[in-house]
């Protein structure tokens, strides 16, 4: 039996040392749905079942942040 992926938009806490040169938001693929994500080193914003809804989604919340 085949496992479907999942995809996790995440965005980085930019306030953060170790996150200064990362991109400010990135997607995750994961499988594992019993995993809880969450550190104060980023932010789930959403959970996707396909890649491209979860990139569409990505290409939104940059373009909010610019526009704030």
């Amino acid at each position: 039996m085949k496992i479907k992926p999942y995809y996790i938009l995440i965005k980085w806490n930019k306030s953060h040392p170790q996150n200064k040169f990362k991109p400010s938001h990135e997607i995750w693929r994961d499988c594992d749905d019993s995993y809880a994500y969450g550190s104060p080193l980023y932010e789930v914003l959403d959970y996707f079942d396909s890649f491209a809804s979860a990139r569409k989604q990505k290409y939104i919340e940059k373009r909010a942040e610019k526009i704030n």
